[in-house]
């Protein structure tokens, strides 16, 4: 997945924030003074994919309007939030339905804020939610894990990649031996 572009509403202070990414580098990177909204871009990206994530049967609610544009395999897709209404490629929805999502969703971030683990513990828990209920937890054709789902309140000196890879790998060994059953995987902690 690739983010091609991003509008914000209101979003503590991001307002009526624009940004588009050209796509000639993989890798973004924001720089600034403090106070100039890097954290609250990165907060409301995680809000956004969180509320994305939550839409997919039923939908979920979002404090503040969006716009994301991304591609994925190939297809550009553009999903909006606009006081209460959900928009796909310009059509109105009422869910995510089957619209492509990342599979991963990884914001690395140096040092530590609570709000960001406040964001990626809810989603934790609503992902464990899922296991234990069996839904659709992450884990698709392709046996790849949501990185947010993984991703635990952590000390600023640990290395966040070797953390996922090592989680990744024990789920991932977790499915393979007892097939599509996760109720034990998440009874153990793993995730």
């Amino acid at each position: 997945m690739r983010l091609t572009s991003l509008y914000i509403g209101q979003y503590k202070n991001l307002r009526d924030f624009s940004l588009s990414f050209d796509g000639g580098s993989f890798i973004d990177v924001f720089v600034g003074k403090n106070g100039t909204g890097k954290s609250n871009l990165f907060e409301a990206l995680i809000e956004i994919f969180r509320h994305l994530d939550g839409s997919r049967k039923t939908l979920a609610t979002c404090d503040f309007n969006y716009r994301i544009g991304f591609e994925i395999d190939g297809k550009k897709i553009e999903i909006g939030w606009n006081s209460g209404t959900l928009t796909i490629d310009g059509k109105e929805r009422k869910t995510i339905g089957k619209t492509p999502l990342p599979d991963n969703v990884l914001i690395y971030y140096s040092g530590h804020n609570d709000t960001v683990a406040k964001l990626v513990e809810q989603y934790e828990e609503a992902f464990r939610q899922r296991i234990k209920r069996k839904q659709d937890c992450g884990v698709g054709p392709r046996k790849v894990v949501d990185l947010p789902a993984i991703i635990r309140k952590r000390k600023p000196s640990a290395p966040l990649i070797a953390r996922f890879s090592r989680q990744k790998r024990r789920v991932l060994q977790g499915i393979k031996r007892r097939g599509s059953s996760l109720s034990r995987t998440s009874r153990r902690g793993n995730l």
